[in-house]
């Protein structure tokens, strides 16, 4: 279980999008709404996934940034606990 401190961003916005709840192939996504309203408009999208910057309890960190107004932001954060390359 994610602690709710965890949950939100400092305005009390949602930024704990998803999570698959304790299991083998455990997913969680962080992302704002602002971001998520960002991710929508965007021009192009990148995706980058690294295994030595994550928690103990996970394997991988995808991260998904976004091309908006030629700008490069960071818009979507995934843990996940299984490897797959």
């Amino acid at each position: 279980m994610v602690p709710t401190s965890l949950t939100m961003k400092i305005r009390n916005d949602t930024f704990l999008q998803f999570d698959s709840e304790p299991r083998d192939h455990r997913l969680i996504i962080f992302s704002s709404p602002e971001q998520l309203k960002i991710l929508k408009e965007t021009e192009e999208i990148l995706i980058d996934g690294t295994f030595k910057v994550t928690p103990v309890i996970f394997t991988q960190l995808y991260t998904i940034p976004g091309v908006y107004q030629n700008c490069v932001f960071p818009l979507v954060f995934a843990l996940l606990s299984d490897k797959q390359q």
